[in-house]
């Protein structure tokens, strides 16, 4: 079965050196997700939305010490077309930024780090399987996944620049979530931005419309499903 995390080169069997999203292969669901940040726990809701008219717009809340809104739409074949961050505290809505594609130019407005947060324009250039960083999890899913196989594309991120993405399907495997067993594939696969290794580790439904039942993020802390609305 191998770690809880690819670490660095990742290998794998038969790649898809250029991937095929399948947003059909998502439910309309709403999942609720607990998370272990640290010492506090985040509740939040993903909203997953099966494909219409050739678009999928995801969005995501989690509150905890400081509420965080999300939101990221693109097509059914995952070509990104807006993304948008917010921070909530204490009554407040501040934007970290707003973002749209257009083909591989990305434009928007982001906010820079304290005690200034002063707003920047973006301006980027990506590549052509690019996936806005928001749904890196949605695009894994959405792939024609079979233990063994690997795959490969880039996501955007206005603080961290455009990310190599590289993983592989590492099994089957048997999990309970939210009171119902799932026959699910075990995913590992990483993020190499300039300041180093990102690993991730997450368990879909093999069954589609597929369900996201988990993640390891790179700090060690975990997202787990707590239910299906």
């Amino acid at each position: 079965m191998g770690s809880d995390g690819p670490g660095p080169g990742i290998r794998g069997g038969s790649q898809q050196t250029h991937p095929r999203w399948r947003g059909e292969a998502l439910g309309v669901v709403a999942e609720r997700v607990e998370s272990d940040r640290l010492v506090c726990v985040a509740s939040g809701r993903l909203e997953i939305p099966r494909a219409s008219g050739g678009r999928v717009a995801f969005a995501g809340t989690f509150t905890a010490v400081v509420c965080q809104h999300w939101e990221s739409a693109a097509t059914s074949a995952f070509t990104p077309i807006a993304a948008s961050l917010r921070f909530c505290k204490d009554g407040t809505d501040r934007r970290i930024f707003d973002l749209t594609y257009d083909g591989r130019r990305v434009t928007g407005v982001a906010t820079g780090p304290a005690p200034a947060r002063a707003e920047r324009p973006v301006e980027a250039t990506v590549p052509e399987d690019t996936v806005d960083q928001r749904i890196d999890w949605a695009a894994v899913m959405a792939l024609d996944l079979a233990p063994g196989r690997s795959f490969a594309f880039h996501v955007y991120d206005p603080g961290t620049g455009v990310t190599p993405l590289v993983g592989r399907v590492d099994g089957r495997e048997t999990v309970t979530a939210a009171g119902t067993t799932y026959e699910a594939y075990r995913l590992v696969y990483e993020m190499r931005k300039a300041s180093g290794v990102e690993p991730y580790t997450s368990r879909v439904s093999v069954a589609t419309p597929r369900v996201l039942l988990g993640i390891r993020f790179p700090n060690g802390t975990t997202s787990a499903l707590l239910s299906i609305e």
